[in-house]
C-alpha cells in the first residue's frame, strides 16, 4: 500500500531576481583593473629591455611576472589556458 507524499503545509515563496544586476555582478566578478600608468610604465619597460633583440627569447618585465603572479594566487586563475 503506498500513500501520497502530502506537501509541507505552505507555499514556496517566489524568488525575484533583478536580473540587470545579477548579470552585472558576474561582468565585474571577473573584472581586474590596472592603473593606467602601471600599464604604461610596462608598455615602456618591454620597448626598452627588447629594443634591437634578434632571434632571442621575448623578455618580460619583473613588475608584469609579479602582478600576474599575484593574480593567480588572488583569483585562483590559471597563467595560460590549455
Amino acid at each position: 500500500m503506498h500513500r501520497k507524499k502530502k506537501g509541507r503545509g505552505r507555499p514556496k515563496k517566489e524568488k525575484k531576481r533583478d536580473w540587470k544586476a545579477y548579470d552585472q555582478q558576474r561582468v565585474r566578478r571577473g573584472e581586474m583593473l590596472i592603473p593606467i600608468g602601471k600599464a604604461q610604465e610596462w608598455n615602456d619597460e618591454l620597448k626598452r629591455i627588447n629594443d634591437g633583440k634578434e632571434g632571442a627569447r621575448f623578455r618580460y618585465p619583473d613588475h608584469l611576472i609579479e602582478c600576474l603572479l599575484f593574480w593567480k594566487c588572488v583569483f585562483k586563475c590559471p597563467l595560460h589556458h590549455g
